[in-house]
């Protein structure tokens, strides 16, 4: 044991092993309990060993601590090992207090290092603490994890993105991907983390009883244990693609740092001596599985991105914008809005308060959201409630976003003033409740104080988040304490009044201020006039930069950001901030995995969360990438992205629109980051694969949707989804839902788990995919084989579009479904905007070469001018202000706004009660599109169509943007349609915008 200004290093070692772990000793406390600041300078330490396995290199440095739990930061160097951080917060936040490795896959919150005080704490308090490193696995098979949960409030375990397990706090039990399946073919050395954290505090006090002690600590031990797979293959109905395919594209390794030597276990039984007993070792860990002490090198660009983000005030819930949360401690403020008694009508019963808790953009009526800058800097959103509007604006400031301004202005009131009641029934028109908790089970207490509130999180220190005083005649109380009830395991027991604020009745135009997270005085605003300067200048500063960037397209840009913004969220079993579909209840898939609560609950969709980030991408990067990560990293083990995904629930038995690698390889022709595309390319590469092996109908060579999920494990059928290998999961493939291509229940085949149906539209992404993979392969410079495989795959997929989905007959002229039946290879009837997709290809030198015969070449002006701008079918009207004039510039009134997800003249175009893709105008479709015609032909006839789409698309997305400030999930065709058909905020509706920004050059 070595100590150095503070610092204690341990160095414990065997002939072939080695524990190292840093600390710092915690300083005495001052009155307010916060521990003194301290800048450590840095020290490198080289030692050799003989008989160790090689040098080791330990470099410790301590930065200039920002909070309490700043600790020293420590690199080791070595093979076998996992690296291990305690936290004395329960947020894995900041720099660790204590770092080491460790040979299993076991971590406890243990303080028992740390000297014991004299009066019997110890000088630590470890409330997280996570392992994180490289995972190769020398074997196939399905690896079975048995984690062992002792004391935590929550803890996952995740091997390259996959939740292996979990505590089962916030989620139900036997939803993870264990057993995982892992095939080394694809590729062997995986990223592994694994968090813990504590909210209770009794492992940290000296007990009578050594063993009484250690019940308390919060432990997590993982026993691995491998069973062979059944097949080292998976089933394809094209043998010869399979093997094309396999072997080439999944062979590539994630890169680990340069010049470390493979990840290695001692095997000569030396003892062994790290965090935990040496007698664990064996059972722990299987000798088919090593370690290594860090992530592969484009994991660990992720891990500093996505903390990096999840910091600071925001509105970080899916399920309330009316609470606003402190990250990394997850305190929230709520805002609740109340009638009183007095005003209640007689319908309502005696003894309660009508009172508005919660709210999402996607409340009519309710909530109209507004300017949101990406950094935070100023937000605002308004909320309708009893007859007010009531405007609540934000703004996120200062170093880690920590400082916190908000304003709350009520207008539309009476004009004459009433004093209050004073006999308990009536405290005036109605009140404010601003209430606080703590979000996911983060410990903390609260209370109230002199005009405001007080959060003290252990390890990360006090909040205070008061009133701003101003001359208006607010009077403020607060109610009793409560006990609230947080886990379903311990009971936290805190002073949780909340502040109740009466404002009087008839009080003209209040305005209630609020601040948190100041600690320059000078900076801190005095006054609801200097928040009210502070609001406007931070609003013009981020309307200015919009303008100043995209100029006449500024307005578009904003409601893009807008769709972004107000969807963004954090929950802790993701590993950073992401976009889930919509904030409405209608999504939160928390009865799927039993959430514990609404703080839990959220959905992932497959291409919806890739348009997302497509958004994103416009103007921040790093949102973009965040996001990406989590789709990507919600994939099975079978290697898809599945239909949607939470909290380590997926469809295991489908997928949907693949668009992941277009998606990425536009962001990297934006910002040509090359370690995210080495990061998650593998990943992208092995969906392909599996579209490949598992969804191509042979022998035509074309992609049929399906659903199926063979586990060949006895405890891997709890991930069996309901309703798998029949028609209807086989139509939530397609993304298309209830599109009248796929109806007919009997074109199902449950044999081979496939629609009786050849799908033009999923055919063409797949083979879009395949093509900005070579490319992306290329570009990180990967072995030429994998870009040459990648693109034969994407011409052999064009050939076949070519010969099996163009319908020649005179009254089509156009590529289409078609069925697989035994008696019935026709076209299906229905025509939508999949049949557009593959003019994708239109460049490509197999399309030229297979054009001498029908389709002809000019089959893509002809079904441009026939189809796409045809006011009876998908009713683009043409751009006339050139003086170019197509065949058909009448106006159709019911498909007023273009493109719907279905012609205009089939017989089911907006039929039966559900019309969703049955001609409602969708985002995404019109971002395919825009891409076909983006990617085809440069005639005059494809680029006006092409600027015509983007004009009317941009049209329709202002119109709900401008009047309801909403972002639909989908929209009506209807020239009169006042709001939007589906979902009122969902963020992909954006895409309709997006396409006329990358249009004119602002990509």
């Amino acid at each position: 044991m070595l100590e150095w200004k503070g610092k204690r290093l341990m160095i414990v070692g065997g002939m072939n092993s080695l524990l190292v772990s840093i600390s710092k000793r915690s300083r005495k406390t001052n009155k307010r309990g916060c521990k003194r600041l301290q800048t450590v300078m840095g020290f490198v330490l080289a030692t050799v060993l003989t008989g160790l396995l090689s040098s080791v290199i330990i470099a410790a440095a301590a930065e200039t601590m920002e909070s309490p739990s700043s600790m020293a930061g420590v690199l080791v160097t070595m093979d076998g090992y996992l690296t291990y951080r305690l936290y004395e917060n329960a947020a894995i936040h900041g720099n660790a207090t204590e770092i080491g490795v460790t040979t299993t896959t076991k971590i406890s919150l243990d303080s028992a290092k740390m000297k014991d005080n004299v009066d019997g704490s110890s000088s630590a308090c470890y409330l997280s603490g996570e392992l994180e490193g490289s995972v190769t696995f020398h074997q196939d098979g399905w690896y079975t994890l048995d984690c062992s949960f002792h004391n935590t409030s929550t803890g996952w375990v995740w091997i390259d993105g996959h939740v292996v397990c979990g505590d089962n706090h916030p989620y139900q039990p036997s939803i993870w991907d264990n057993p995982l399946k892992i095939q080394t073919i694809r590729k062997h050395t995986f990223p592994l983390r694994a968090h813990i954290m504590s909210n209770a505090t009794t492992h940290c006090y000296k007990n009578d009883s050594k063993s009484s002690r250690l019940l308390e600590i919060p432990t997590l031990e993982v026993i691995w244990k491998r069973e062979p797979l059944l097949s080292s293959t998976t089933s394809s109905n094209d043998g010869e693609v399979q093997k094309s395919s396999m072997g080439i594209l999944r062979q590539q390794q994630q890169q680990l740092p340069t010049g470390t030597p493979t990840p290695s276990l001692p095997t000569d039984g030396t003892e062994f001596q790290d965090q935990h007993n040496r007698d664990s070792y064996q059972r722990i860990v299987p000798t088919d599985v090593s370690f290594h002490p860090q992530l592969p090198l484009p994991e660990q660009r992720r891990e500093e991105l996505q903390r990096r983000l999840k910091q600071g005030w925001g509105y970080w819930l899916r399920s309330n914008i009316l609470s606003i949360v402190k990250l990394p401690e997850g305190l929230i403020v709520s805002f609740q809005f109340c009638i009183p008694k007095r005003k209640m009508s007689s319908s309502h019963s005696n003894n309660t308060e009508r009172c508005l808790e919660l709210a999402v953009p996607d409340m009519k009526d309710v909530v109209r959201v507004d300017l949101h800058a990406y950094d935070r800097s100023y937000s605002s959103y308004n909320i309708s409630f009893d007859g007010k509007t009531i405007q609540m604006e934000c703004s996120v400031t200062g170093s880690q976003q920590q400082e916190l301004q908000f304003l709350i202005s009520v207008s539309e009131r009476q004009q004459q003033p009433k004093q209050p009641q004073t006999n308990g029934d009536d405290h005036g028109v109605w009140t404010l409740r601003v209430v606080p908790r703590y979000a996911w089970f983060r410990p903390g207490d609260y209370k109230t104080i002199s005009g405001g509130l007080s959060f003290t999180s252990p390890g990360l220190g006090v909040m205070n988040f008061t009133m701003v005083e101003d001359t208006e005649e607010i009077r403020a109380i607060s109610t009793s304490p409560r006990h609230v009830r947080w886990l379903r395991h311990s009971v936290i027991m805190s002073d949780d009044a909340f502040l109740t604020i009466h404002l009087l009745d008839g009080m003209m135009s209040p305005k209630l201020g609020f601040i948190a997270g100041f600690t320059d005085p000078t900076r801190m605003p005095k006054s609801i006039h200097e928040l009210q300067v502070h609001m406007r200048t931070q609003r013009r500063l981020e309307e200015t930069r919009i303008q100043t960037k995209f100029q006449g397209k500024a307005l578009v840009a904003e409601a893009i950001q807008a769709a972004v913004m107000w969807t963004l969220i954090y929950n802790p079993i993701e590993n950073g901030p992401f976009m889930p579909v919509s904030r409405s209840s209608s999504w939160d898939f928390g009865g799927n995995v039993k959430a514990a609560n609404s703080d839990w609950t959220y959905v992932i969709f497959d291409w919806d969360n890739f348009f997302a980030s497509l958004l994103a991408g416009l103007d921040n990067r790093d949102i973009a990438y965040s996001n990406l990560f989590q789709v990507v990293k919600s994939k099975t083990a079978a290697g898809f992205v599945p239909n949607w995904s939470t909290g380590g629930l997926k469809s295991q038995d489908r997928t949907e629109p693949p668009v992941g690698a277009k998606v990425l390889l536009e962001l990297f022709k934006k910002y040509q980051d090359e370690w995210i595309v080495e990061a998650l390319l593998d990943d992208l590469l092995d969906w392909n694969d599996w579209f490949m092996n598992e969804r191509l109908l042979s022998p035509a060579g074309v992609i049929a949707l399906g659903s199926y999920y063979d586990s060949s494990h006895s405890r891997d059928g709890a991930k069996l989804p309901e309703n798998s290998n029949t028609m209807w999961a086989a139509r939530m493939e397609s993304g298309l839902d209830n599109s009248p291509m796929y109806d007919g229940e009997l074109l199902y085949d449950e044999r081979y788990h496939l629609m009786n149906i050849s799908d033009v539209g999923m055919t063409s992404l797949v083979c879009q995919e395949a093509y900005s993979l070579a490319t992306l392969a290329d570009a990180v410079g990967r072995d030429p084989i994998i870009g040459q495989r990648l693109r034969e795959r994407g011409d052999n997929l064009v050939r076949s579009i070519l010969s099996h989905f163009w319908d020649d007959r005179d009254d089509r002229q156009i590529f289409s479904n078609r069925y697989q039946l035994r008696t019935n290879h026709t076209f299906v009837s229905q025509i939508t905007p999949t049949s557009f997709y593959p003019f994708l290809f239109v460049n490509t030198t197999v399309w030229r070469e297979q054009f001498h015969h029908p389709p002809r070449p000019e089959v893509m002006e002809t079904v441009i001018s026939s189809w796409l701008l045809n006011s009876s079918r998908f009713c683009i009207r043409s751009d006339t202000t050139s003086g170019d004039v197509f065949p058909s510039t009448e106006t159709n009134t019911a498909c007023y706004w273009g493109l719907p997800s279905v012609s205009a003249d089939d017989p089911t175009f907006m039929s039966g009660s559900w019309n969703y893709w049955r001609g409602l105008v969708w985002g995404p479709m019109s971002q395919l599109v825009f891409w076909s015609l983006q990617g085809g032909s440069s005639s005059k006839v494809v680029t006006l169509a092409r600027a015509s789409l983007c004009n009317q698309m941009k049209d329709l997305m202002l119109s709900q943007w401008m009047s309801n400030r909403h972002i639909c999930e989908n929209y009506s065709p209807y020239k009169n349609a006042t709001d939007c058909s589906g979902t009122n905020f969902y963020h992909w509706g954006a895409l309709n915008g997006l396409i006329g920004m990358i249009e004119e050059g602002y990509w």
